[in-house]
């Protein structure tokens, strides 16, 4: 209930029932599509990396998730892509899953190594060579964010850098007018010291939309708004995503009734 937002799945109730004499657990959330990780992947594979413009869009959502989490005194302590998913609508809108690591400020396991070890802050990594730092603040998902954004920019995830700050973006980047400037943003937000990062989403995008506001080639509203989506892509994305959410739902009924 802390969570209940657009950003965020929505959950309606939890239960057991039986079948032909077998207990079956269930949750009744919301249904999405594709994960973040598998469309930026797919994208990629196809030759069409997602633009500066549509990074910016995708990470616009997931800022006002985290910031409204934090309003709430939870620490999602597991920000990744694959943990986002792409929901129906015409604006796709992006909505957070997977809260099993989350945090409630004044809650147990603050010290607990949680996450995943591309993404998550080094305090609570799930690297058992990183010191343990034996807390998780907001500050701590300002550093997954910055490697989700990272991922979104780039079409690939920011390896061998796992606890640490990023420190360039990759080569084919050189030349671009934005790249020294996001990357100082970038490295910023994965500080090792927590207290040296942007202490919220909305700062750190208020940073990376005035850095690429300059660029000419990138369509960028510093108060917020980015270019929007094609309709002609969004009705393509929202029908695959429909198809998609279709088959694993009778995969998953299949499943939980023992017909396979």
């Amino acid at each position: 209930n802390l969570l209940t937002h657009p950003r965020f799945v929505r959950f309606y109730e939890s239960g057991v029932f039986e079948i032909d004499g077998r207990v079956v657990h269930f949750h009744a959330i919301e249904l999405g599509g594709i994960n973040l990780s598998h469309f930026v992947n797919a994208r990629v594979n196809k030759g069409k990396p997602l633009s500066a413009e549509e990074a910016l869009t995708f990470a616009s959502q997931i800022a006002e998730a985290i910031d409204f989490a934090h309003e709430k005194g939870v620490v999602l302590r597991d920000l990744k892509p694959s943990n986002i998913i792409l929901s129906y609508g015409d604006t796709l809108p992006l909505k957070l899953i997977d809260f099993e690591n989350c945090l409630v400020k004044g809650g147990p396991g603050a010290a607990d190594r949680v996450g995943t070890t591309t993404f998550s802050a080094p305090e609570h990594s799930p690297d058992p060579t990183l010191p343990k730092l034996g807390y998780a603040i907001p500050a701590s998902d300002i550093y997954a964010f910055a490697k989700i954004i990272f991922f979104l920019l780039a079409g690939d995830y920011p390896r061998g850098i796992e606890g640490q700050p990023i420190v360039q973006l990759p080569a084919r980047f050189d030349n671009r007018s934005w790249s020294e400037e996001v990357c100082r943003i970038l490295h910023k937000a994965t500080r090792f010291d927590p207290s040296l990062r942007y202490q919220s989403a909305s700062d750190l995008m208020v940073e990376l939309r005035k850095a690429f506001a300059q660029c000419e080639t990138v369509q960028v509203d510093v108060e917020g708004a980015v270019a929007p989506w094609t309709r002609r892509a969004r009705r393509r994305l929202i029908r695959r995503l429909a198809v998609s959410t279709a088959i694993v739902t009778i995969i998953a009924l299949i499943s939980t009734l023992g017909l396979t």
